[in-house]
């Protein structure tokens, strides 16, 4: 996989756990957050990072050092909104 390519980019991944309701393997979830780490990393941003499941529960959290004190509850609360409304967090914020 190339470090341009999300793992969650082959659509084919997002229907078989979105079909299944089944959790994102460890795997997975950890690949995706260095994902977003090292594009932070690229981007020379300092991110907190947060992956929860269909249920809200918490699967993967990484806080670069760097970030403001508040990044990790924020992260947090990204993702939580992001699956109780089932929408991406910037379609939410336009749609307020």
């Amino acid at each position: 996989m190339s470090s341009s390519e999300m793992p969650g980019d082959d659509p084919r991944i997002a229907t078989e756990v979105r079909a299944e309701l089944a959790e994102i393997p460890w795997r997975l979830a950890r690949e995706m957050i260095d994902h977003v780490l090292a594009d932070a990393d690229r981007r020379g941003l300092r991110v907190a990072v947060s992956l929860i499941d269909r249920w809200g529960r918490k699967l993967a959290f990484q806080r670069q050092p760097g970030t403001v004190m508040a990044s990790s509850a924020v992260a947090i609360g990204k993702a939580l909104a992001a699956c109780t409304f089932d929408a991406p967090t910037h379609i939410l914020v336009a749609t307020i």
